[in-house]
């Protein structure tokens, strides 16, 4: 019995083993951001608007599955801005998906990150074959930053939900040792602006008078 025990005990130590060694860790510095992704994966950082993009194994473009990571200063909109904002400005951007249709919206909170779990599907509306993609997305806010990592694959193909989430679940950002020099940049910033924009308005109407 103890033999039978000892045996299935090393087996699934060794399945867990194999687990962690399948999967390697993407890290930005810059952005202070890292998650989990496929060792059979590829990751990529040569598109500037991007963090990173990180790749299942070359098939077929249309079998692929995508991972990207985005990220911009939101501070430099609004210091208040909040996430359900950022989130309706980031869907009235999506001009460019032609039959839109919005799939999920709902709240997903990963470590200490509070954000939006967000689905949707369409076309691009150069792409003349028409082919319908599955975007998901997850949103957050953090430290003046605002974070999106989307999972991205063509509708129909199979996905490999699993490794998506574990990808996600293991999402992570760190402390923003700049944020208060930041907000203060910023909040001078806006409140000079509203100050410009007053003074714009009362030498405008002067003229009138």
């Amino acid at each position: 019995m103890k033999k039978w025990f000892f045996l299935l005990l090393l087996l699934v130590v060794l399945t867990t083993a194999v687990g962690c060694e399948n999967f390697t860790i993407f890290q930005d510095d810059i952005y202070g951001v890292s998650l989990k992704y496929p060792e059979t994966w590829t990751a990529t950082t040569e598109d500037e608007n991007l963090i990173a993009t990180i790749c299942s194994p070359e098939n077929s473009d249309k079998n692929r599955e995508y991972v990207s990571l985005f990220s911009e200063l939101f501070l430099i909109y609004d210091v208040n801005m909040t996430l359900a904002e950022y989130v309706s400005i980031s869907e009235s951007s999506l001009g460019f998906i032609t039959n839109y249709e919005s799939l999920k919206n709902e709240d997903m909170t990963i470590g200490d990150l509070k954000g939006k779990y967000i689905q949707y599907s369409g076309s691009y509306d150069d792409d003349e074959e028409g082919i319908v993609y599955v975007w998901t997305q997850f949103v957050t806010l953090k430290e003046g930053y605002a974070f999106v990592l989307t999972h991205t694959a063509v509708q129909g193909v199979p996905v490999d939900t699993q490794t998506w989430q574990t990808m996600l679940q293991s999402f992570a950002v760190a402390a923003n040792p700049n944020y208060e020099y930041e907000l203060n940049f910023y909040n001078a910033y806006h409140e000079e602006m509203k100050k410009q924009e007053e003074n714009t308005f009362e030498d405008d109407h002067k003229h009138e008078e």
